[in-house]
């Protein structure tokens, strides 16, 4: 399973501490890279012994550093943060003076910008809060509202425009029209890939999650829910709604 950090559902207080508790599976997993820790086990870390929620947080600082390090790091489009921007807040986190943050950035007018980057900062961090209020409002209306209440994919789905835009109500009469949901079977698989990646995310929703299947095991499945299972199957690996072993042996679902 890939991480977990760029899932629309985490909050805020998940991406800093790092992790998140699933009240299904009783496990407590890393959003960076998905490692979990079952509730009533008790793990050996280092010489001592610890119980899941420990044993996450020890995981976090001994693989990852902290969830600073791991959010500071990632690229632009997903932080927003520029080049020197990223090395101010790394050396705000260390508690470093303008001084050593201006040394580090190794120019000679570094001092003023390491100051006037700061102000930026804060009034990002002002603005951010605004925007972030504005958008749990709209989410909290549209979750009233089927119409505007958007379907949720994996992260890693390898699309991310506009075919993947639909609302709930959409994703509902898509299945409707090409689904006997009763039954488990896909009446049509359309063209549109779109339309595709509703009916592929409804499909996986149907198998096992945590299973690992054969080939042939799959294969059974995909079979009682529609004729081509092949397509259905390469489709399922292709847009990330399941994954498998280089020599196909395994299958799983991993949304």
């Amino acid at each position: 399973m890939g991480p977990l950090f760029l899932e629309s559902s985490l909050t805020i207080a998940n991406l800093k501490t790092g992790w998140i508790f699933d009240e299904k599976t009783e496990e407590f997993k890393c959003i960076f890279c998905s490692q979990c820790f079952r509730q009533g086990i008790i793990y050996k870390n280092k010489s001592n012994f610890v119980d899941a929620k420990r044993a996450v947080i020890d995981h976090i600082k001994d693989a990852h550093g902290s969830s600073f390090d791991v959010l500071v790091s990632l690229c632009k489009k997903d932080n927003g943060l520029s080049d020197i921007q990223k090395l101010i807040m790394t050396g705000m986190y260390r508690g470093l003076s303008d001084g050593k943050i201006a040394r580090m950035a190794s120019s000679p007018r570094a001092l003023s910008t390491i100051r006037n980057h700061r102000f930026t900062l804060r009034e990002k961090y002002r603005e951010a809060k605004i925007f972030t209020a504005l958008m749990e409002i709209i989410e909290e209306n549209a979750a009233k509202n089927p119409e505007e209440n958007f379907v949720n994919y994996h992260n890693a789905l390898p699309v991310s425009d506009g075919r993947t835009v639909i609302t709930e109500n959409e994703r509902e009469k898509l299945i409707n029209k090409h689904m006997d949901t009763k039954n488990r079977t896909l009446k049509k698989f359309p063209k549109k890939q779109k339309e595709k990646l509703v009916l592929l995310r409804e499909i996986a929703l149907w198998l096992e999650k945590g299973r690992i299947y054969t080939e042939r095991e799959l294969n059974e499945v995909l079979k009682s829910i529609y004729h081509d299972y092949a397509e259905i199957r390469r489709y399922l690996i292709e847009y990330r709604f399941m994954e498998r072993k280089a020599d196909g042996s395994e299958y799983r679902v991993i949304i």
